[in-house]
This record gives C-alpha cells, sequence and structure tokens, in this order.
C-alpha cells in the first residue's frame, strides 16, 4: 500500500480552508514556512512525521484521521512520488 500525497495535500488543504485559516496562519501555529506548507498541499514535497503532527494540531484533527486514512490504498503514479523540495 501506498500513500497517495496528492490526497494527502488535499486533505491539509481542504481542512485549512473548513477552519477558515490562510496558509500563514497555520505556518505561525507549526513553525514552518509557507512555501513548504503550500509544497505539501501541491504534492511537491512530503512532509515528515514531525510535521503532519504539527499540521495536525494546528488544524484541530488527528493525523491518522485527516492525512493518512483517506489516502491509503491509492496508488501513486509510478515515476511520480514527489520529492522533498521545500524546507521547513
Amino acid at each position: 500500500m501506498e500513500l497517495d500525497y496528492t490526497q494527502i495535500g488535499k486533505h491539509i488543504a481542504a481542512r485549512r480552508k473548513e477552519l477558515g485559516l490562510k496558509q500563514t496562519e497555520v505556518c505561525d501555529k507549526t513553525g514552518i514556512n509557507d512555501k513548504y506548507l503550500s509544497c505539501i498541499e501541491r504534492a511537491t514535497s512530503i512532509p515528515s512525521l514531525e510535521v503532519v503532527i504539527r499540521l495536525a494540531q494546528a488544524l484541530d484533527t488527528t493525523p491518522d484521521f485527516s492525512f493518512w486514512w483517506a489516502a491509503l490504498a491509492t496508488k501513486a503514479t509510478p515515476g511520480k512520488t514527489p520529492q522533498s523540495c521545500c524546507a521547513i
């Protein structure tokens, strides 16, 4: 089973918008920069477990529900796995 990072990013962005938060507000709560959050939401960067936990806390949810379970079992396109492109 592989994670679908596109779906994970979409779930993060959807939860942020559901709460009425701007990227900069989430970044202030998590200690990550806005470029990195943008990369995560667009699936061009894979967040570390630490960042996932911080995002879950900032978005008032749990990492297992909002990020991972909804994206499990969807295989990523071979050769299209996102790489970590942005620094924390």
